[in-house]
C-alpha cells in the first residue's frame, strides 16, 4: 500500500491504488478532500475562465431591463444550475459569476439567487447567504419539496388524507401501511404529525 501526504491537514495517510488526481493533491478524509476542492475552488483563475464564461451568457439584456435574468446556456447539473469544468474539477456557473463580479466566496457560505432562477448568472441577483438562509427561502417562496410536489413520493394528499381519517377510526397502523403500500414508520409519522402536517 502506497502512502501520501494530505494537502489540508499535512497528516501522512497510507492509500490504495487508485487514478492520479487531476490536480496531484490528496486528502486524508472527506472532510480534508472537500477542503482541497474548496481551496482549488477560491484560487481557480476565474479571469481567465472569463472569456468562455461570457460565450455560454449571450444574452445579458433580452428586454433591455438591467434586472433580467442571465440564461447560463452551457451545461447544467439535473437541479438547472449552470456547471463548467476548470482546474480538474467542476464549478456552478453562479458561484463562478459571484466570484468574477464580487469576490471569492467566502468558506461556508452559498451564493443564493433572489430570482429563483438556477440557470442564471447576473450578479445582481446572487448574493452569499449560509444553508440555512437557503433553506429559509426555500421554505419561505414555496420550493421545497414536499407532498405532491415531491414527485418520489408514494403517497398525495388525497391518500395521506384518507389515511389520516383511517388512524382517527381506531385502526391498526401496521394494517393502513399494508393497505397503501408503505412502512408502519410512514403511518406513525404521518400520526405524529412529522410528515405531510399541511394535509388536514
Amino acid at each position: 500500500m502506497a502512502t501520501a501526504v494530505c494537502a489540508t491537514c499535512g497528516k501522512e495517510f497510507h492509500r490504495e491504488k487508485f487514478r492520479p488526481s487531476k490536480t496531484g493533491l490528496r486528502g486524508c478524509s472527506a472532510s480534508c478532500r472537500a477542503k482541497i476542492g474548496s481551496r482549488i475552488a477560491q484560487t481557480l483563475n476565474l479571469k481567465g475562465f472569463e472569456e468562455q464564461f461570457w460565450k455560454r451568457v449571450p444574452d445579458r439584456n433580452p428586454s433591455g431591463s438591467p434586472d433580467d435574468c442571465w440564461e447560463w446556456t452551457g451545461s447544467k447539473a439535473g437541479s438547472g444550475y449552470g456547471r463548467f469544468y476548470a482546474g480538474g474539477s467542476s464549478h456552478y456557473a453562479h458561484r463562478a459569476s459571484y466570484a468574477i463580479h464580487h469576490g471569492p466566496v467566502p468558506e461556508g457560505f452559498w451564493v443564493l439567487h433572489s430570482c429563483d432562477n438556477p440557470p442564471c448568472v447576473n450578479p445582481s441577483h446572487l448574493r452569499l447567504g449560509t444553508p440555512a438562509e437557503n433553506s429559509a427561502d426555500m421554505v419561505e417562496r414555496k420550493r421545497q419539496r414536499i407532498g405532491d410536489n415531491a414527485p418520489w413520493s408514494v403517497l398525495n394528499e388525497k391518500k395521506v388524507s384518507c389515511i389520516k381519517e383511517l388512524l382517527s377510526e381506531g385502526r391498526m397502523k401496521k394494517d393502513i401501511a399494508r393497505a397503501f403500500g408503505v412502512h408502519v414508520g410512514t403511518i406513525q409519522s404521518i400520526a405524529l404529525g412529522d410528515n405531510w402536517k399541511q394535509v388536514r
